[in-house]
This record gives C-alpha cells, sequence and structure tokens, in this order.
C-alpha cells in the first residue's frame, strides 16, 4: 500500500473525515494475514477505548 496525505489530528469530541488521506494498493497477493491482523487490533482499541473511527 502506498500512502498519500497526512491524517487530520484527533479530536475525541469533534473527529474529522481524513479527506487529505489517501491510499493505493501497489501490489496484490493471496496473504491477507498482515491486513487482517493490523484490522482486527484496530477493532480491539477502538472498542476498548470507545473511539470512533471515520473513514
Amino acid at each position: 500500500m502506498k500512502w498519500e496525505g497526512q491524517p487530520e489530528t484527533w479530536n475525541p469530541s469533534s473527529p474529522a473525515e481524513n479527506t487529505n488521506l489517501h491510499v493505493t494498493v501497489t501490489d496484490y497477493s493471496h496473504d491477507a494475514g498482515v491486513a487482517g491482523c493490523l484490522a482486527k487490533a484496530l477493532t480491539y482499541y477502538a472498542a476498548g477505548t470507545e473511539k470512533i473511527w471515520y473513514a
């Protein structure tokens, strides 16, 4: 994956959309293990801290 731009500064009382942050898939593979683990870790973190992630 190739990331471009910067995420917005996190403000828990008024979360903003990351309109300046973009990702492009640069290569494909059959191994989704790393991406799946990262998605699961972020989901558990968000649930544990009760923060909402907006895309």
